[in-house]
């Protein structure tokens, strides 16, 4: 079953049984996805090609914290520790998410996800809350997406990092 017969006919009269969200399917879109992955070979490279990026917000994480931040030009205003290494991160800019990995033998591969018009993949935003530390964002946004396959029905094939956003109400910190 292809994404829009699955999206325009399926979904809709399963969107009447009990039980399921109001707003489903409401919250499922047809998209197509660009995919690019990359080695790097050295943490200085890593860092070069998430300068490139110009990332707005994210995360990385190194061996012993997590650094979050949400403002525009951070590569620019804050330098990575040259005795940190990244082991893995989500990063956006306007138009794609970069996910960084360490690919367990002493090199990374960063992959860029940019979402594009087309019927391939359905998408759902999802919200996950965050660590409730402080200095942590409350939620992580995400953009999840499912691909056709035969022998399996729909799988989910792919996910990226969109925003942070932070409670309006926060009095828990």
């Amino acid at each position: 079953m292809q994404p829009t017969e699955l999206l325009n006919t399926v979904l809709p009269k399963l969107s009447k049984i009990t039980g399921l969200p109001k707003n489903f399917p409401n919250n499922w879109k047809l998209c197509g996805l660009n995919i690019k992955s990359e080695p790097c070979e050295t943490p200085e490279a890593v860092q070069d090609k998430i300068e490139a990026f110009a990332p707005k917000q994210g995360w990385l994480c190194f061996q012993s914290e997590v650094a979050y931040f949400c403002q525009q030009d951070f590569c620019k205003n804050h330098s990575i520790p040259s005795h940190a290494i990244i082991l893995y991160g989500e990063v956006v800019n306007d138009q794609s998410s970069l996910h960084i990995r360490e690919d367990g033998q002493g090199c990374w591969i960063l992959t860029e996800l940019t979402e594009t018009q087309g019927d391939e993949y359905l998408v759902e935003e999802k919200r996950f809350l965050g660590e409730g530390k402080k200095l942590t964002p409350d939620e992580l946004y995400y953009r999840i997406y499912w691909q056709y396959d035969e022998q399996y029905g729909y799988r989910q094939c792919a996910a990226r990092f969109t925003e942070f956003r932070q409670e309006q109400n926060a009095n828990k910190k």
